[in-house]
């Protein structure tokens, strides 16, 4: 922090924001990062935890996987109303899915991990440990993973460094994240982007942050549920990632 306040004062100075430097030179450090930290707690825990249900939730999927269809037949009997075939599907989609979001954020990290030591930012694989975890938080996710490296680079590299910085995290996330993975995660989850952009927005405001980051799960059991019904199987066909157009236009 001493050394971060050195450069914002050695930047302020340089132009000529006097008011500025004073009142950051008579900041005390200790006592502004005490209250920081403490009111950063509660979200960092919060955030932990929510990271530590989902990835409980994906463990036990993946475990139940293997006798999950046998049980399922068991439960429905002769007659099921819900075809056991069809929600094996569904959790082999659900199961690929994760495994979709664990490459791209493995390659987010990778990608930002490089470019922040290419630019000379300090603590680069911190940067890409945080893109990775975030990457399992849609929409707020992405933001929240450039947000600490653009203000580092602010400080320690000027405003040229922080576009550098921010411009890099743009590119990154509007190549993977915002085109890359939704046309993916379209084809492997049968869902459409915009279907998954909603998703996201009905889940986090229904279950919070751990429905934000089970969205997609949730609504493809959603989807299966409701193509079973004949009543609602329209439903299903606008959040299908390909609509079979010869069933839209039969009479």
């Amino acid at each position: 922090l001493v050394e971060l306040r050195a450069a914002a004062l050695a930047y302020l100075d340089r132009h000529d924001l006097d008011a500025a430097a004073r009142s950051l030179a008579d900041l005390d450090l200790e006592t502004w990062a005490s209250g920081r930290l403490a009111s950063s707690v509660p979200l960092l825990l919060g955030l932990v935890q929510t990271l530590g249900l989902v990835l409980l939730i994906t463990v036990f999927i993946q475990l139940e996987a293997p006798s999950f269809g046998a049980r399922l037949r068991r439960a429905l009997g002769s007659q099921p109303a819900i075809d056991a075939g069809r929600a094996m599907q569904a959790l082999a989609d659900v199961q690929r899915y994760l495994i979709v979001k664990i490459a791209s954020g493995a390659v987010k990290a990778s990608l930002i991990g490089v470019t922040t030591f290419a630019i000379g930012l300090d603590y680069p694989l911190l940067w890409a440990g945080l893109a990775f975890v975030l990457n399992f938080l849609p929409v707020l996710g992405p933001l929240a993973a450039a947000a600490p490296p653009v203000a580092l680079a602010a400080l320690t590299m000027g405003p040229a460094g922080a576009i550098a910085t921010a411009t890099l995290f743009l590119v990154i996330h509007l190549v993977i994240g915002a085109i890359a993975e939704p046309r993916v995660l379209g084809r492997v989850c049968g869902l459409s982007p915009l279907a998954i952009v909603l998703s996201l927005a009905l889940w986090a405001f229904v279950l919070g942050p751990v429905g934000a980051m089970l969205a997609v799960p949730l609504t493809m059991v959603l989807k299966l549920v409701v193509e079973q019904h004949p009543h609602l199987s329209w439903a299903a066909r606008l959040l299908a990632y390909r609509p079979v157009a010869r069933e839209l236009l039969t009479p």
